[in-house]
C-alpha cells in the first residue's frame, strides 16, 4: 500500500469515522441500557415516582461471562512432522508464548480473555491488537575490560588483548540475552474499545483488515500548551512529554467528562495502520471526529499485515455494520425498555391505590371568592389527616385508579418473553427425577452459544499468535 500524506490521511480517517458513526452510536445506546442509564418515557409527568430498572442484562452478562472464562486459553502448537527435534522446537515455542501472554497480562493489569468476553457480550464485537515492543530490550552491552588476569571461574569469558583482558564475544552475547530476558516479553497486547476503533476489510490473501484506525482523546499535561507554543516542541503531546519510556500509542483514551486535575485539555490522537505503514496523527484539541488530521509520526513496519484482529460475538455478515456485529444480549436490549416502562406504570398504579390522591370537588352552588384561594393548598395534600377544614360547598374526593385484570397477565407475558430472550447458560433446572442423559444433553445444548463465542476468540488469538511468530 502506498505512503499517504496529510490530505490523504484526513480523507481516509474522516470516511472511516462516517462509516462507523451509526455503529458507535448503537454501542453507546447498548451500554446505556446495560448500565441502566437510559431514560424511561412515560408520556405524562410522574416525577415523584421511581423508575423500574430490570437487572436482567447484568445477570445474563455475568452468567455468560462466567462460563466463557472458566477455562483460560493455552497456546498449543502442531509440528509439521512428528519428530523429536520438531516436537522439542514446538514445545519451547509453546512455553515462550504462554509465558509471554501471562507476562503481558500482568504488566497491563487485565486479563485478555476476560476483556474480550466483556466486549463480545455487551457490544457484540471485540478488537485485539499486538505491537512489537522490542524497544524495551537493552542495546548490546560493550565488552568488559579487566586490568588484571581473571580467575579460573572467569577465564573462559575473557581473552588477552595486549596487556588487558577483554570479554569474549560469546560472553558478551550471553549477557545481552540475559538482559533481554530480564526486560520482559517484547510485545504489547491490548484489547481496544470498539467505540474507539474503525476498520475496513478488503479482498486479499493477507489476514486482517486492510486499514485500521484507533481514535481516542488523550489528556495533555498542564504545561502541554506551553510546549506546543514552542516551535521545537510542536508535536510533543500527552504524558509522553514527561516520561519518554511511555509511548503515546499505548496511552488509553478518555472522555471530555473525565479530564480534570492535572489535565487542562485533550487532543484527539489517531493511530492509523496499513499493511506497510503506521501513522500517528493528531486533530485539534478535544475535537474527536472533526477537523483536519496532521501526521506527526510515521514508520514503515515489517508486519505484512495490520496488527489488529476483529473478534465478533455473532457475525451476521450483513453489509450494514449495525446489523453485522450482533451481541448475544441483542434481544434483551430491545425488550428491556418495554418491560421497564410497563413495570414503572404498574408500580405507579399500585402506589396510587395504596396512597390515593385526594382532590377538592366544588358543589353546584359554588363557594365564596375569598375562600377559593385556599383550594390550591388542599389540592396538594395526599393525606386525609393533613386536611383540617374544608371551605363551605367543597367536598374531599379520592382518585382511586382501576387496575384491569389484563395488566398482570400482560406483565407476566413480558416477563416470560424476557426470560426467553436471555442467553441460556449453565446446567438448567435439575431435580431428583432428572435423568443423566437428559442433564448431559441440556448442558450440551446450553453450551452452544458459549462455544461459538469462544471459537471466535480462539480464531482471533490464533491470528495474533501467528503474527507474533512471523515477526519474531
Amino acid at each position: 500500500m502506498p505512503e499517504f500524506d496529510d490530505a490523504e490521511i484526513s480523507d481516509i480517517i474522516t470516511q472511516l469515522q462516517g462509516d462507523f458513526r451509526d455503529l458507535h452510536q448503537q454501542l453507546a445506546d447498548q451500554r446505556e441500557l446495560y448500565f441502566n442509564k437510559n431514560e424511561i418515557e412515560l408520556g405524562v409527568d410522574y416525577k415523584g415516582f421511581q423508575r423500574h430498572r430490570s437487572q436482567i442484562l447484568r445477570t445474563s452478562f455475568l452468567d455468560l461471562k462466567a462460563v466463557m472464562t472458566q477455562n483460560q486459553a493455552v497456546i498449543r502448537g502442531t509440528p509439521p512432522r512428528r519428530t523429536s527435534v520438531m516436537d522439542s522446537i514446538v514445545s519451547r515455542g509453546e512455553t515462550v508464548l504462554n509465558a509471554g501472554m501471562e507476562i503481558v497480562q500482568l504488566r497491563q493489569g487485565y486479563n485478555i480473555q476476560d476483556a474480550l468476553s466483556t466486549f463480545q457480550i455487551i457490544d457484540g464485537v471485540a478488537v485485539l491488537g499486538a505491537w512489537d515492543a522490542r524497544y524495551i530490550w537493552p542495546e548490546v552491552p560493550p565488552p568488559l575490560t579487566l586490568g588484571y588476569e581473571p580467575g579460573s571461574d572467569e577465564r573462559d569469558n575473557f581473552m588477552r588483548d595486549g596487556t588487558a583482558w577483554v570479554e569474549t564475544p560469546s560472553s558478551q552475547r550471553g549477557r545481552h540475552r540475559f538482559d533481554k530476558a530480564r526486560s520482559g516479553y517484547p510485545w504489547m497486547l491490548q484489547v481496544i474499545d470498539p467505540q474507539q476503533a474503525c476498520w475496513k476489510f478488503d479482498v486479499s490473501l493477507q489476514e486482517g483488515p486492510a486499514v485500521f484506525a484507533h481514535i481516542r482523546d488523550i489528556p495533555l499535561l498542564d504545561y502541554g500548551q506551553q510546549l506546543q507554543a514552542n516551535a521545537h516542541d510542536k508535536h510533543r503531546v500527552s504524558i509522553n512529554q514527561a516520561d519518554k519510556s511511555i509511548r503515546i500509542y499505548t496511552l488509553r483514551g478518555t472522555t471530555s467528562g473525565e479530564v480534570g486535575g492535572a489535565y487542562q485539555d485533550t487532543i484527539t490522537l489517531c493511530s492509523f495502520w496499513t499493511r506497510d505503514y503506521w501513522y500517528e496523527c493528531i486533530s485539534g484539541s478535544g475535537k474527536t471526529g472533526g477537523g483536519k488530521w496532521e501526521i506527526v509520526k510515521k514508520l514503515k513496519h515489517d508486519y505484512n499485515r495490520v496488527p489488529f484482529e476483529v473478534i465478533p460475538a455473532i457475525d451476521t455478515y450483513d453489509s450494514k455494520l449495525t446489523r453485522r456485529y450482533e451481541s448475544p444480549l441483542r434481544a434483551l436490549y430491545e425488550m428491556k425498555p418495554v418491560f421497564d416502562r410497563q413495570m414503572t406504570l404498574t408500580g405507579i398504579v399500585v402506589e396510587e391505590t395504596a396512597i390515593p390522591l385526594t382532590y377538592l370537588r366544588q358543589a353546584a352552588e359554588g363557594i365564596a371568592p375569598d375562600e377559593a384561594a385556599n383550594l390550591e393548598v388542599h389540592l396538594a395534600q395526599r393525606s386525609l389527616s393533613k386536611v383540617k377544614m374544608l371551605p363551605p360547598g367543597v367536598t374531599l374526593e379520592q382518585a382511586r385508579p382501576q387496575m384491569s385484570s389484563a395488566m398482570p397477565q400482560f406483565l407476566q407475558f413480558l416477563s416470560q418473553e424476557l426470560d426467553k430472550a436471555a442467553p441460556q447458560v449453565g446446567i438448567g433446572e435439575v431435580s431428583a427425577a432428572t435423568q443423566p442423559w437428559t442433564l448431559r444433553l441440556t448442558i450440551q445444548e446450553r453450551a452452544r452459544l458459549k462455544n461459538a463465542l469462544v471459537y471466535n476468540q480462539v480464531t482471533g488469538l490464533q491470528a495474533i499468535i501467528r503474527h507474533q511468530v512471523h515477526v519474531m
